[in-house]
């Protein structure tokens, strides 16, 4: 009973230590030198109990299976035969052995998991490959179209210059031959026909402009369309880069603990192997018979036991050597594991600082072009404020000019009226010299027959021919000297009105080249502002410019109605000469409404000389041949219109 307890504890002790051995095998641990002891004691102890007792044939047959199946490494086979195995045998001699099973099972287990993890791990992989050839065939495709809607841009943008440099070309010759039509007087409508089809010229321009900078605003959106079309893609790209290098990583790992796990299956075969070799190296009636031998040639079991010890301390050291070796072969598998694992440590840290080195370029890349997009905005925004500024100078300064040429064309029309009115008077002062010499022709047909009458009347006569002849040579001189004086005087207003007309015509000339200056470089600047890329300044600014436009055609044709008004004399108050049925001259102006009469009657005054000669009186004074003409000062001031009395 004493020996069956000791037994019973020794195999109890056998076990543990050897399940520990065991488990420290699989997870490729070292144990310290105390626990190596113990577990050497314990085999020493078991091996001892082993060849006292010796073994069952069921308790051999099922080790024996046990030890194939592990050796074989299937885990279905090693299952079935650790199902098979009795409880009590599995809790008794085969616990040892079971315990292995069972750490090799748990082992084969975890490879089969591994393997199955590696096997998704490398679909993973495979779909992430897919996906990332997919994500750059989408971004071939996208930056060929970006490509493609680029060179059309930039073919537009060319095609527009070329018609903003044809049309700047054109609206060169047409202000080239504007200033050479407003350098040559020409008159009324034909001026302002050349007027009007050069503005019809570059309206024309202006909308070729307009299209071409709508076209060139339509592939700008285009190609803003594309790049935000291209945005998903790559970003989709950027996570199945990250998901196909966390994939990479994590089947990195399974490969290496699978390598790990398969190189701890390998060293756990061969000690199985190893430990399995002594047992099967003799059966168990070779062992009866040299224990009988021993028995035999030896009286006491004492001397066969200590025979059977010095045996077992051989083995031990044996097994002893074989573990240094086994330790040695860890440590140095160890070490390659270390080292493959710091080199894939170092070439995934390389792998990473690289990723981050394209990600902060990318992102420097990114805020550069943010910030020359800002930098743009805030250049557009400021040109285009400036452009406005501009715009409402350049406007004011067309008003402010037109103003002056209404003005200055109101003093012309004024000066003409009043030239008008010189020449008049003028007139008025030719038909008073020939009344005058029919009045002097007159005299001398009375002379004659005064002459006749001089037996009769010789006395009466003498006295009216001297009074008459004296009145007449008073009056010839008077009228002759103020006919003179108002020649000289209508000719002086004359050329000053006609000096004034021409400096009004060079200022007008003047006033309309600077008009089709401003215009052009208002086109210019119009231009300029136009090359917005928002639709809503493009709307704005193109109802900006039909109001130019309506604003210039309104301007044209109040100067084509000025023209034609001061061309025909419709609109034009020039001074009208009315003879009445008296022979009286009438001046009139319809500026002021002022009437200016004078009397310069042919045979009216006739009559009163010769009622005066019968008489014996001098003429009336209001019969001495005319009025005096108006002064310049009562001159009118506005026009004035030539009307017919009747």
């Amino acid at each position: 009973r004493n020996r069956r307890a000791a037994t019973a504890q020794a195999a109890a002790g056998a076990s543990s230590a050897q399940a520990g051995e065991e488990r420290n095998e699989v997870h490729v641990l070292m144990t310290a030198e105390g626990s190596q002891a113990s577990a050497s004691a314990g085999d020493q102890a078991a091996h001892d109990l082993a060849q006292l007792l010796p073994p069952s044939p069921d308790v051999s047959i099922a080790r024996k299976r046990l030890m194939a199946a592990m050796a074989s490494g299937n885990l279905t086979a090693t299952r079935e035969v650790m199902v098979s195995i009795s409880p009590s045998l599995a809790s008794g001699e085969l616990s040892l052995e079971c315990k292995a099973a069972a750490a090799v099972v748990e082992i084969l287990a975890a490879r089969e998991r591994e393997a199955a993890e590696a096997a998704d791990a490398r679909e993973r992989a495979q779909q992430s490959e897919a996906r990332s050839i997919a994500a750059d065939a989408a971004r071939a495709r996208a930056e060929s179209e970006r490509h493609e809607a680029e060179s059309t841009v930039a073919r537009e943008r060319a095609s527009a210059d070329d018609e903003r440099r044809r049309a700047g070309e054109r609206e060169a010759v047409a202000a080239a031959a504007g200033e050479a039509l407003a350098r040559v007087p020409v008159e009324g409508i034909q001026h302002a026909t050349r007027v009007n089809e050069l503005q019809a010229v570059v309206v024309s321009l202006q909308t070729r402009l307009r299209l071409s900078e709508q076209q060139v605003a339509h592939g700008s959106l285009r190609v803003q369309s594309a790049e935000a079309v291209a945005e998903p893609l790559r970003l989709r790209v950027e996570e199945l880069e990250g998901e196909l290098s966390h994939v990479k990583r994590l089947l990195g790992q399974s490969e290496e603990s699978v390598g790990v796990l398969q190189q701890h299956l390998n060293v756990l075969q061969a000690r199985f192997a190893e430990s399995a070799a002594p047992l099967a190296v003799g059966t168990d009636d070779e062992r009866e018979e040299s224990l009988a031998a021993k028995l035999a040639a030896a009286e006491d079991p004492l001397e066969v036991a200590k025979a059977s010890l010095d045996a077992e301390r051989g083995r031990r050291l044996e097994l002893e050597a074989e573990m240094q070796r086994a330790r040695m072969q860890s440590a140095e598998q160890l070490d390659r594991l270390r080292k493959g694992t710091e080199r894939s440590v170092r070439e995934l840290q390389g792998h990473v600082a690289r990723l981050q080195a394209e990600a902060a370029s990318e992102r420097q890349e990114m805020s550069d072009r943010l910030a020359a997009a800002c930098s743009k905005a805030e250049a557009e925004a400021d040109f285009r404020k400036r452009a406005e500024e501009g715009w409402h100078e350049a406007q004011q300064t067309c008003e402010a000019k037109a103003a002056d040429a209404l003005h200055s064309r109101q003093r012309t029309a004024e000066l003409e009226g009043r030239l008008v009115a010189m020449e008049a008077g003028q007139a008025e002062a030719a038909s008073m010299r020939s009344q005058l010499q029919q009045a002097l022709d007159e005299l001398a047909v009375e002379k004659s027959k005064l002459a006749e009458q001089e037996y009769r009347e010789q006395s009466n006569a003498q006295q009216a021919a001297a009074v008459w002849q004296q009145q007449a040579a008073s009056s010839i001189e008077a009228a002759t000297a103020e006919a003179i004086a108002a020649k000289e005087l209508a000719q002086a207003d004359a050329a000053r009105w006609r000096l004034q007309a021409d400096q009004s015509k060079s200022r007008i000339a003047m006033a309309s080249t600077q008009l089709l200056g401003l215009r052009s470089s208002l086109e210019a600047m119009l231009q300029r502002l136009a090359s917005a890329n928002e639709l809503s300044d493009l709307s704005d600014l193109s109802r900006l410019l039909f109001e130019v436009k309506a604003r210039l055609t309104s301007m044209g044709e109040s100067l084509q109605a000025h023209a034609s008004t001061s061309a025909d004399g419709g609109g034009l108050s020039l001074p009208t000469i009315i003879r009445g049925p008296s022979h009286r001259v009438t001046v009139q102006t319809q500026g002021r409404g002022a009437t200016h009469k004078a009397q310069a009657g042919g045979a009216a005054t006739v009559t009163a000389g010769r009622a005066a000669a019968a008489r014996g009186k001098p003429p009336a004074a209001g019969a001495r041949g005319r009025a005096a003409p108006p002064p310049p000062s009562r001159l009118p001031k506005t026009g004035a219109t030539r009307r017919g009395a009747g």
